[in-house]
């Protein structure tokens, strides 16, 4: 095997173990290991999105995983934006990953810019 076959078999085997473990943390309810493997993410060719598929696949997370996320989202929501690159994927794995809201029902405004306005491109807010 040559020395750069060498090197992608062990960057695929990285990105398999990583993608396994946030399957694994969020199938077994382990926060510890689920927020570990988000975080290294960005180190996986399209990690997010992939990752949002597993999460989406699954569709539980327990209720320590979700309040567990809350502070990782709030700190690096903008950027697993960006990453996943689907506002429609995301918002999925979001209404797994996130606590549901338990209040009574609420109207919502939101301001966004005129030329996303003309183009029907809302983001998330």
């Amino acid at each position: 095997m040559s020395a750069l076959a060498a090197k992608i078999a062990i960057r695929r085997k990285h990105e398999r173990e990583v993608l396994q473990g946030v399957v694994a943390g969020l199938q077994s309810g382990a926060p510890e290991l689920l927020m570990a493997r988000l975080a290294e993410l960005d180190t996986v060719v399209f990690g997010w999105p992939r990752a949002m598929r597993s999460v989406v696949r699954i569709g539980y997370a327990s209720d320590e995983i979700r309040q567990r996320f809350v502070p990782f989202w709030l700190e690096s929501g903008d950027h697993i934006r960006q990453e996943t690159g689907s506002d429609a994927l995301l918002a999925q794995g979001l209404r797994v990953l996130l606590p549901r809201y338990a209040g009574p029902p609420l109207t919502l405004y939101r301001g966004d810019s005129a030329r996303n306005r003309r183009r029907h491109t809302y983001g998330l807010s």
